[in-house]
């Protein structure tokens, strides 16, 4: 993935979009074992 500064323009806006994905598991429990972290990380 490139990073980009890069400001968008619409009609009618300027926009620079971000987008910062965040899980939260409940009680803290372990969720997100080696094998589902490696999928993820094949998947994005």
């Amino acid at each position: 993935m490139t990073k980009s500064n890069e400001i968008r323009t619409g009609r009618h806006c300027v926009y620079n979009l971000h987008v910062y994905l965040v899980f939260v598991t409940k009680y803290r429990r372990g969720v997100f074992t080696k094998e589902i972290l490696e999928d993820l990380r094949e998947i994005w």
